[in-house]
């Protein structure tokens, strides 16, 4: 091979490597409840999930009102960025796991498995966690719902398509 061949062939690989590393997998238009005691929203938005991140958008009359992304050891909102702990401690509670929040969006069990029973083609799971949380959580195709009642928490997601 020739130098010229060999600085087009690194060329190359730098920016396939590169475009694929943050490359979106999947972007789901859904509609979206989000409530917590800090903020609620109610609108239409996408869900879009990569090899490292997942990121929920939230639009009202066509602006963008939350931008949360996910990635490997934090939680964005815009400028805004907190580790997943404390992001889950400020927002959501100080008794649930760091990560729940990216499960929940990624339609994944919580809590280790506890009170998880099959349902057709998702799961269900009801976790007591005695004074801390009373939380009702279902996935199946096309939906996911979480509810935390003691916490008055609530985050539906209903696919448009899929």
């Amino acid at each position: 091979m020739r130098p010229k061949s060999y600085l087009l062939l690194i060329f190359l690989l730098f920016f396939t490597a590169c475009s694929i590393k943050k490359q979106t997998l999947t972007s789901d238009s859904c509609l979206i409840v989000f409530k917590t005691k800090k903020f609620a929203f109610a609108d239409s938005g996408f869900l879009k999930k990569g090899r490292d991140f997942t990121n929920l958008q939230v639009f009202s009359a066509g602006n963008v009102i939350l931008n949360l992304k996910i990635t490997k050891n934090s939680i964005c909102d815009g400028n805004l960025c907190l580790s997943k702990k404390e992001f889950t401690k400020r927002y959501l509670s100080k008794n649930y796991p760091e990560n729940i929040l990216e499960n929940i969006l990624n339609a994944r069990v919580i809590f280790e498995r506890k009170g998880l029973k099959k349902r057709g083609t998702g799961f269900e799971q009801m976790v007591d966690g005695g004074s801390k949380f009373a939380i009702i959580y279902r996935a199946d195709f096309g939906k996911i719902y979480f509810k935390d009642l003691l916490n008055k928490i609530l985050i539906k997601i209903s696919y448009l398509q899929r």
